[in-house]
């Protein structure tokens, strides 16, 4: 997050039984900044920082995804030989666990821009605004949680509540446009107490909002 990596920089990921890492478990190469995937269709990276600015707004991070490995030891590799700053730069690197449900969210699923910025009149009828950064907020619904994923989003509750980051991607591995506005870094500020409506089902609701 927050990287001034290039378009020819790599990262690779590592993990291993061991600290000497001679016993490798998973080791994948990944380009920093993805490639163009077709006409108006590109992902994060397009300029540095971590941005992409045709749009007219950066996004601070870049995202891979990979398959589940149980590994005591890991490290990432950051190679980039062209760095124009002569430097590498990173506000931070999170290497982490992630939950997928078997069925995906419910229709109704939002995504939208809020303004916290304060506006008001003056005497003179004209706008006047105290300008603040606007950030993105999600709403979601999930109908068929049996038991275990029930157990897992109760987790995240506990464990992250309001108080801990935690990065959500509603359309994850499409490599679209769309994976790249739907994904974000925030907080999961609301949510709703788990619902047993069906049998071996819970539904739970949630709104997650953007903390960068």
């Amino acid at each position: 997050m927050n990287h001034n990596l290039s378009g020819s920089a790599t990262i690779r990921v590592q993990g291993a039984s061991d600290a000497g890492f001679s016993t490798i478990l998973f080791d994948t190469t990944y380009d920093a900044l993805d490639p163009a995937f077709g006409w108006g269709e590109f992902p994060w990276g397009m300029v540095g920082w971590g941005g992409y600015s045709e749009e007219g707004w950066q996004y601070q991070f870049s995202v891979f995804w990979i398959t589940l490995t149980i590994a005591r030891y890991w490290r990432i590799i950051i190679s980039d030989a062209t760095n124009a700053a002569g430097y590498l730069q990173a506000g931070r690197i999170v290497l982490g666990q992630y939950w997928t449900p078997q069925a995906n969210m419910e229709w109704g699923y939002t995504l939208d821009w809020t303004d916290p910025s304060d506006i008001k009149r003056t005497r003179g009828s004209s706008w006047r605004s105290d300008n603040k950064a606007p950030y993105r907020q999600m709403k979601m619904s999930f109908r068929w949680l049996d038991v275990n994923e029930s157990g897992s989003v109760l987790d995240m509750k506990r464990l992250n509540g309001r108080r801990t980051d935690m990065l959500v991607s509603s359309y994850p591995e499409e490599g679209t446009t769309r994976e790249r506005r739907n994904t974000l870094l925030g907080v999961m500020s609301q949510w709703t107490p788990s619902s047993h409506n069906f049998v071996d089902y819970n539904s739970v609701s949630m709104t997650i909002e953007e903390s960068i």
